[in-house]
């Protein structure tokens, strides 16, 4: 039967080739059009560079238009300037409904569209030389208008000048010939004059009433004069502007254009994919670029291994180890025959289990080669009902229960793995053991005391986190286990302390102290002989469970690293 791993191996592989595929699909079409789109911004950068150099030439045209027909109106009447000027407002407008939006700018220098380009920018330098046209009429008819002005003040200022003049002088004559009579009259008559009511007084107040509003007009005439005769004196004759039209402001119009054509040359500078195609490779540069980044490739990590070796693997040795029930017994019976071992006893290609009425085999279909026919046979759909994920991890599962009435023999050994052999670990009663239950094929118990498994977390150990092992399923007896090894099983007593290959264990009794203890030698662990750290079981009556040779798959590259993957993802949880 496919395990749960192995369909999740094949999977993922075929999702892995899906995706490298893929991967590389999307890399060559990003490829070409990024190509294409340097491409684009380098034809852009060619219209762009071409079109600058044509706006002088093109704005300079377009001012000769204009100062010529400025030059054949310089003598034209003032109608004749101004509906110039509503032409050349007209001619703005119509031109400015016909310039793109920003958009539409954009994507014509994002395909690099020469004649677009060229449109609006020609009518943005006419629009130029139409504004400029204007402003130059419009400065010859304010000459003209101040001109005009001037002309008229010189003419007619001097005569206004005299008629003040002549009328401060007669103001002043009425004034002095009022003063002489009011005089004369209080000469007369001193006392009837000051005398409200009599006809001298009324004489009197009519008298001096004349001489205040000739007096007033005097002042007031005399004022006027003053003022114009001082602003005909400061008068100057207004400066001619000429008709000469100022150039027009070509940078205005083609800033954008610079910039753009600015950023798009950096940007085809700085792009990787542009220089590969312009920029000639000096070989010998790249042949010492090319070993120097071999160099570093292979020296890091012989230096990342010196640092784990000296610095990190020291510190996790020192760290204490993982104690999952010190009190328990530690006994465990190893063989196809079932008898105790103190050192090692064999495991073999096949193993002899014999049920009767008072046990049962649960046992994967894979691993069962011969039985009776006395025997009665179920499926037992997972191992353990404390443990049903894992059981279905580990491919514990559609188990075929065997049980029978009389002592029955039933053969247990590998039909696809020529290299897998089998052995019976024996738990007794007072005893339990650490299994991982991807070697575990097949379980002998009682009927009515099945097996019972505890789990047991270490989330706080040091030693855990550097296993990558934070869950650990204790098996409690009396069971039998049968597990299976690559070319065999061995157990053996920890006594006062054993290391081993991790790869290579497949449990210990839970009364043993677990811990990482470093490699023995520098050379063996920098050539990938060893591994960094091994597995360390000490402390008590206990014993260790290994295979004889680490199992390596050989899938290539895709398989064996998904497959990696998926042990990677279950052995935090014990699996």
């Amino acid at each position: 039967m496919t395990s749960p791993r192995s369909l999740l191996s094949w999977v993922l592989v075929k999702l892995w080739s899906v995706a490298v595929v893929f991967a590389i699909l999307w890399v060559g079409a990003v490829g070409v059009a990024k190509y294409r789109e340097l491409e684009r911004s380098d034809r852009t950068v060619g219209a762009l560079a071409s079109i600058l150099g044509a706006v002088e030439g093109t704005a300079a045209t377009l001012g000769a238009e204009a100062q010529a027909r400025v030059d054949a109106l310089d003598r034209a009447g003032r109608e004749a300037l101004t509906r110039r000027m509503q032409v050349c407002d007209e001619e703005i407008a119509q031109l400015r409904e016909r310039l793109p939006s920003k958009l539409q700018r954009a994507s014509a220098v994002a395909r690099g569209d020469a004649d677009a380009i060229w449109q609006w920018v020609g009518d943005e330098l006419a629009i130029e030389a139409r504004r400029k046209e204007r402003e130059t009429i419009a400065r010859i008819l304010d000459y003209r208008s101040r001109i005009d002005e001037y002309e008229k003040q010189m003419r007619d200022g001097p005569a206004e000048v005299e008629r003040l003049r002549s009328k401060h002088l007669a103001a002043s004559e009425q004034d002095a010939r009022l003063e002489r009579q009011i005089e004369q009259l209080l000469e007369d008559h001193p006392f009837r004059a000051r005398v409200f009511g009599t006809a001298q007084n009324a004489k009197l107040r009519r008298l001096r009433t004349e001489r205040e509003e000739w007096a007033g007009q005097a002042s007031s005439s005399k004022a006027k004069h003053d003022a114009l005769a001082t602003f005909l004196a400061s008068l100057e004759k207004p400066d001619d502007p000429g008709t000469q039209l100022q150039k027009p402001a070509v940078d205005s119009v083609v800033e954008a254009l610079r910039r753009e054509r600015d950023e798009l040359q950096t940007r085809l500078g700085q792009d990787w994919l542009w220089r590969v195609k312009h920029v000639e490779f000096d070989a010998t540069g790249l042949a010492t670029t090319a070993a120097i980044i071999v160099a570093v490739a292979t020296a890091t990590p012989f230096g990342i291994k010196l640092v784990l070796f000296y610095v990190f693997a020291p510190i996790a040795t020192r760290r204490s180890a993982v104690a999952l029930l010190p009190d328990s017994g530690g006994e465990i019976r190893n063989g196809c025959t079932g008898v105790e071992s103190a050192s090692t006893a064999a495991s073999s290609v096949s193993c002899a289990v014999t049920i009767d009425s008072s046990n049962e085999l649960l046992v994967h279909p894979e691993y069962l080669q011969s039985l009776p026919h006395a025997c009665d046979t179920r499926t037992q759909w997972i191992l353990g009902s404390g443990i049903p994920l894992s059981s279905i991890a580990a491919g514990l599962y559609a188990l075929t229960r065997i049980r029978a009435e009389s002592p029955q023999i039933v053969v247990v050994s590998s039909t696809r793995d020529p290299l897998s052999e089998v052995s019976l670990l024996t738990i007794p009663g007072e005893s339990s053991a650490v299994l991982l239950p991807r070697y575990i094929v097949g379980v002998l118990q009682l009927r009515d005391a099945p097996l019972r498994i505890t789990r047991h977390w270490r989330l706080f150990s040091l030693h855990a986190w550097l296993t990558l092992q934070l869950r650990y399923l204790v098996f409690h007896g009396p069971v039998t286990v049968v597990v299976k090894g690559c070319r065999g099983v061995r157990v053996e007593a920890a006594q006062a302390g054993r290391s081993l290959n991790p790869a290579a264990t497949v449990g210990f009794s839970a009364n043993l102290r677990y811990a990482s203890r470093r490699c023995e030698t520098l050379f063996a662990y920098l050539s990938a002989r060893q591994p960094l750290l091994n597995d360390s079981f000490a402390g008590g009556d206990g014993y260790y469970i290994y295979q004889e040779t680490p199992y390596r798959r050989r899938g290539g590259i895709f398989g064996r690293g998904l497959e990696g993957l998926v042990d990677a993802a279950l052995k935090p949880l014990g699996i």
